[in-house]
């Protein structure tokens, strides 16, 4: 048959409607309304297949249906009412504006959703076996004006509800909020200001933040906890001489006899007297640094906590909540 021949090629008058009542069309039709509203999600069929039977399906009855609706008889009417969804189809898995253009217009007929997935495109294929049965379709025998009109209901119920879960499946229900997991311990302004910085004695040493050699003497900070000094007079043993408290602190930095040390938001400067012994706040300055509440957890934490308040201070650490009881709340 040559390309002539081709586009000259008729479908029967009625073989349409056939096709469209077919078992093959009317299957195709259940399949998807089954799979939207009832297999996906429900861990009974493989998710890769319920994936795409709702995208095989609707390319295999929809371009039936629309031969039937646009009464196409030509081989170039047919090919394009088979391009109109495979062009729809291609577009919503292919850009996401056009999908969310779709699902959006579809939402406010059905509660819809539609992910676009460049992958669902493998469901093209099965539009030549579609066209083949289209093409196979016999028209049945001539029938009384009322049995006609019944069949046209029947086609148009087999619309609706095509267009009905066309290619989406129901939306799904609003995700719960994570559950707090924990709950913040916070350290007033005022007291953060005021009476936390302090110099101590020796403290044993935990978590090794930064460390810097200066004026025969080291300087070891503690992350979230403050600063240990050390005598270095004697390298192979050095002499734990003082620790300096100092919450939220992270880096340091000694110049010219001064240590400068920030906290949490503030900047803290030191006046160090090391052959004594001691160190004296000498100024501060604040709201030099932005605040961040989980600078002292570490950073593969894993937590939830539920309203964070500035107002409240800092947060210097997160207690775990144990009791089902205390999360509810």
């Amino acid at each position: 048959m040559t390309m002539r021949d081709l586009l000259r090629r008729r479908l029967s008058g009625g073989a349409a409607a056939t096709a469209v009542l077919g078992a093959p069309t009317i299957a195709a039709v259940l399949s998807m309304v089954l799979n939207d509203h009832l297999l996906k999600g429900s861990g009974v069929v493989p998710g890769i297949l319920t994936g795409k039977l709702s995208d095989f399906a609707f390319l295999f009855f929809a371009p039936v249906v629309l031969v039937c609706l646009t009464r196409a008889r030509s081989t170039p009417a047919v090919a394009a009412a088979f391009a109109a969804p495979a062009a729809l189809f291609v577009a919503i898995n292919v850009s996401p504006a056009a999908s969310d253009l779709f699902a959006g217009a579809l939402d406010a007929i059905v509660p819809s959703s539609h992910v676009c997935d460049a992958e669902d495109l493998v469901a093209l294929s099965i539009l030549p076996l579609s066209w083949a049965y289209l093409w196979r379709a016999r028209p049945g025998q001539d029938a009384p004006r009322g049995a006609l009109r019944h069949r046209w209901r029947q086609v148009l119920v087999t619309i609706v509800a095509a267009l009905g879960c066309v290619a989406t499946s129901q939306a799904p229900p609003e995700p719960m909020p994570p559950q707090p997991t924990h709950r913040a311990v916070y350290l007033s302004w005022e007291e953060l200001r005021t009476t936390a910085v302090q110099v101590k004695a020796p403290q044993p040493v935990g978590k090794r933040g930064k460390l810097l050699l200066a004026d025969g003497h080291l300087f070891l900070s503690e992350p979230g906890l403050g600063v240990h000094v050390f005598d270095n007079t004697d390298p192979k043993s050095p002499r734990a001489l003082l620790f300096i408290q100092i919450p939220g602190n992270i880096d340091i930095a000694v110049r010219d006899g001064r240590l400068y040390a920030d906290s949490f938001v503030d900047l803290l400067v030191f006046d160090l007297d090391l052959a004594n012994g001691t160190a004296r706040l000498a100024e501060r300055l604040q709201d030099q640094f932005e605040y961040d509440p989980y600078q002292t957890l570490a950073s593969d934490t894993p937590v939830h906590v539920e309203g964070l308040d500035k107002s409240r201070g800092v947060v210097v650490r997160l207690e775990p909540l144990r009791q089902t009881a205390e999360v509810a709340r």
